[in-house]
């Protein structure tokens, strides 16, 4: 009995160790978050040149809307160019040729994002200042290139903006939204109030063009995994450079609505994410320890700490764990306490990294799903060291 009592409060502890640091991440930048105030940038009268690439593949009947957006900026005429690049674009199913814009057509199979990212940048001059990425999915805000300039000449190299998803009409897509607009307070706002970078979605995001050359077309930086943002974060911060974010800077993007879509990309984000942990420990142990490079130290915690949902739900778990550890070993109250103190933070977080706007009536739907969304959270880690499969298409994106 003894040795099952100690083996039970060793547990507790473990857990309690974890997930007691990630609430207290969590926490501590929700808090964070809320000094976040928009970046006010001198206003100036050079335009940079901005190349827009809209990644696309077999969305033709969004596409057009993304290029539509795009190409109805509120930039300067000559001074931005739109690019659609595909691997398998048809021209007799897209209405594209009333717009501007230039087709890059991917050879052979590319399937790797990074590959058909290195291609597009060989087959673009040399004039552009700035790199523009967004997929067939994705709706410019009217001034995006021109939020996205200011911030440029002000001194971002790699610049962030606010994507919001469209479309809430399942409780699926409104706790996607909601978990979005948590991801921006945190890991986003948060960090640039103490003066971090900010995570990369990928899409929406600004990039220096000689940087990003830089990186895509150097063999020593290949880009060998699929997961190609991630490391290409992970490139960015190696160089200490600051993503900066602007959430007022908006593109709009159509969410997922259904339990299939939310499993996929769960997949996709725990895939990546592992071999993202994998680039930045191996950079870490590179790392020159003369020269702290607090990005990535921020980045290496931030991978360690489960997703928002399973975090809930482990401390839950917990805490029912010490309970039952009180009842039957009357085990130390104090750690107990140290539980309720977790779900407590856990709450905290949720309320202030929670846009006002979600408090409403009709999000209260997703109370319904989070069992299911759970289940599927749980699958997902179980297998995360299968091979993710893209299916039978193998799109780049």
């Amino acid at each position: 009995m003894d040795l099952v009592k100690e083996l039970m409060i060793i547990i507790e502890l473990l857990l309690l160790i974890f997930l007691g640091l990630s609430s207290s991440y969590l926490f501590f930048f929700a808090i964070i978050g809320l000094f976040y105030k928009v970046p006010i940038y001198k206003r100036t009268k050079v335009k940079s040149r901005i190349a827009i690439l809209i990644f696309d593949y077999k969305n033709h009947s969004k596409l057009i809307q993304s290029v539509r957006s795009s190409v109805n900026q509120d930039y300067p005429l000559g001074q931005f160019e739109v690019f659609v690049v595909s691997n398998n674009y048809v021209e007799s199913n897209m209405n594209t040729s009333m717009f501007p814009i230039r087709i890059i057509k991917c050879m052979g199979n590319s399937k790797k994002l990074s590959e058909v990212f290195k291609q597009a940048l060989l087959q673009i001059d040399d004039a552009f200042d700035l790199i523009v990425t967004i997929h067939s999915k994705s709706i410019l805000n009217t001034n995006y290139l021109s939020q996205i300039n200011l911030a440029y000449i002000g001194g971002a190299r790699v610049i962030q903006g606010h994507r919001i998803f469209k479309k809430l009409s399942t409780s699926k897509a409104k706790y996607r939204a909601i978990t979005e607009e948590m991801n921006n307070h945190i890991f986003r706002k948060a960090h640039n109030v103490i003066g971090l970078s900010s995570s990369i979605l990928g899409w929406g995001v600004a990039y220096d063009y000689a940087l990003i050359q830089d990186i895509l077309t150097r063999k020593k930086n290949r880009l060998k995994s699929n997961s190609t943002f991630k490391i290409l974060e992970n490139e960015i911060l190696k160089r200490n450079i600051k993503v900066h974010y602007l959430a007022h800077t908006h593109f709009f993007e159509y969410c997922m609505q259904y339990s299939y879509e939310f499993r996929r990309q769960q997949i996709k984000w725990v895939n990546s994410n592992k071999k993202y942990y994998k680039s930045v420990l191996k950079t870490l142990r590179q790392f020159d320890y003369k020269k702290i490079n607090k990005h990535l130290i921020d980045k290496f915690l931030q991978l360690m700490i489960p997703p928002k949902l399973l975090l809930f739900v482990g401390v839950i778990f917990g805490t029912v764990l010490s309970l039952t550890n009180q009842f039957l070993f009357l085990s130390n109250v104090k750690i107990l306490m140290g539980w309720l103190v977790i779900i407590f933070f856990n709450v905290l977080t949720v309320l202030f990294s929670t846009p006002i706007n979600f408090f409403k009536m009709r999000y209260l739907n997703i109370f319904k799903v989070l069992p299911k969304l759970t289940s599927v959270l749980y699958f997902t880690f179980l297998n995360m060291g299968k091979k993710f499969n893209r299916g039978p298409n193998n799109r780049f994106f």
